[in-house]
């Protein structure tokens, strides 16, 4: 092996050593919060910064366009990232800080959900929608590396790669991203089979 592949292989070990030391029992827990929020028709707010920004849209489309396409009713995914008009008159009157817990004041309902994504888990913008989502009664779902900093804290369901790699959790988040979707999108369609007998 070469000096240029063994790097390679160093990197792709690294992420894979952390899925697999991963407490799965966190993820299957997130994920079942997500399939009940499904079932009472509530809402799920996701949001990340920068890779996590990116990582929020993408579950978006999974839940609301490549789940939901095999499902009786679709999800009601929405990522706070993907406006970015919104992001910048937001960010411009209300300081970055509020970019997101602007959009969700006062919108969150009962039994929604807000899944925050944060490598750090001390990104203020994201930090300050979970407090909010704790102040109203609603559960809080997070990805973050690291420590997890605050926002392990803060959640309900929090699924945590303990890695001080920004890239690699990143990585990690991505594919713990679509293992939920399918586990998710397999356990309502079974809830469908089963309810149509």
């Amino acid at each position: 092996m070469s000096v240029r592949t063994s790097r390679l292989r160093e990197y792709l070990d690294g992420v894979g050593d952390a899925l697999k030391s991963l407490d799965i029992d966190s993820v299957a827990e997130a994920s079942m919060a997500i399939a009940e929020a499904y079932r009472r028709d509530s809402a799920v707010f996701i949001m990340g910064n920068g890779g996590s920004g990116s990582t929020a849209s993408h579950a978006a489309y999974d839940f609301n366009i490549a789940v939901s396409g095999k499902l009786k009713k679709r999800f009601r995914f929405v990522s706070l990232c993907d406006n970015v008009t919104t992001l910048l008159a937001l960010s411009n009157d209300y300081g970055y800080e509020n970019v997101f817990y602007m959009q969700i004041k006062d919108v969150l309902k009962e039994g929604d959900i807000v899944f925050c994504i944060s490598g750090s888990g001390n990104s203020e913008n994201v930090v300050k929608v979970a407090e909010y989502a704790r102040s109203v009664g609603c559960k809080v779902i997070s990805f973050t590396g690291f420590d997890g900093g605050r926002l392990k804290k803060l959640s309900d369901h929090p699924v945590h790669v303990a890695l001080d790699d920004m890239k690699k959790a990143e990585d990690c988040h991505v594919v713990l991203l679509h293992a939920m979707a399918r586990f998710i999108s397999e356990s309502l369609e079974k809830d469908a089979t089963e309810y149509s007998v």
